[in-house]
């Protein structure tokens, strides 16, 4: 039987970070995890897990708070 993709990802809640950055990005669903990495120009932020929750399009969606950034080595 074949899956639905919406079913495989669930789409999270990006608090904080510099401004410009994602708001939001999905995940697979069986990665939902304590923390998430997201890349935003030449970088990444990193994202930490909250116990708050927001809605997306009718649906509870996690939401995760910024902690730092990273820069991507050349």
């Amino acid at each position: 039987m074949q899956r639905d993709a919406a079913e495989e990802e669930v789409e999270v809640v990006l608090a904080g970070g510099p401004e410009g950055g994602p708001g939001r990005t999905t995940v697979p669903a069986g990665a939902l995890a304590d923390r998430v990495a997201v890349c935003h120009l030449n970088g990444r932020e990193h994202f930490k897990v909250t116990d708050e929750s927001a809605e997306i399009d009718g649906r509870p969606a996690p939401v995760y708070r910024w902690i730092y950034s990273t820069k991507i080595a050349e």
